[in-house]
């Protein structure tokens, strides 16, 4: 019996796709209006004491962080979405340069909130949020940075193949949206 629990252990432990290795993790996202390596502000506005506000109202400080067959997944949530008419999300591998523009979809939103889920190119990345804010006519740039990952999930839902679970109760008693896709993403660097 013993021999046979070290052995299922071991499989847990070092099997991809068995176990832990690719269990979802909540990660602190931190919303950040300059560049949190470089410190640039790339929106128009420039303004840092609105903008840094903005950011943090609308970046939802939790996101979901999965590996599912060979590939890193993060799905966010942004919230003032009713306010919002496009997005366009691109990641950058923390401490390197350019951002590839990524394609998403959209899990499952409701009323003002909606999630986003794409692949990363690293387990650490800086998030570049790029979004048309309607009352303002115009776009608003941003970004979110990946801090502190805690193994488990909240209320996201998981990718196909990232759990038993597909998905978890939605935040409030809001009823989620048809899932939606983003345009195609091109691989250039933004």
């Amino acid at each position: 019996m013993k021999k046979l629990f070290s052995l299922l252990l071991a499989l847990l432990l070092f099997v991809p796709g068995i176990g832990f290795a690719e269990s979802p993790s909540i990660v602190e996202m931190h919303a950040a209006y300059s560049h949190p390596v470089t410190g640039t502000i790339e929106d128009a506005g420039k303004n840092e004491g609105i903008g840094q506000g903005m950011a943090e109202g609308v970046l939802d400080p939790q996101a979901l962080y999965e590996e599912v067959g060979g590939k890193r997944l993060l799905t966010i949530r942004l919230h003032m979405m009713d306010n919002v008419s496009k997005v366009s999300i691109a990641a950058q591998k923390r401490g390197a340069s350019g951002f590839n523009a990524v394609s998403y979809d959209s899990p499952q939103g409701g009323g003002e909130w909606k999630d986003f889920r794409f692949q990363l190119p690293a387990k650490e990345c800086v998030i570049r949020l790029s979004l048309f804010i309607d009352a303002m006519g115009r776009e608003v740039i941003f970004y979110g940075d990946m801090g502190k990952m805690t193994p488990g999930n909240t209320d996201f839902v998981l990718s196909a193949g990232g759990g038993s679970a597909q998905k978890a109760a939605a935040p409030s008693a809001q009823k989620a949206a048809a899932p939606a896709k983003s345009p195609s993403a091109s691989q250039a660097k933004v």
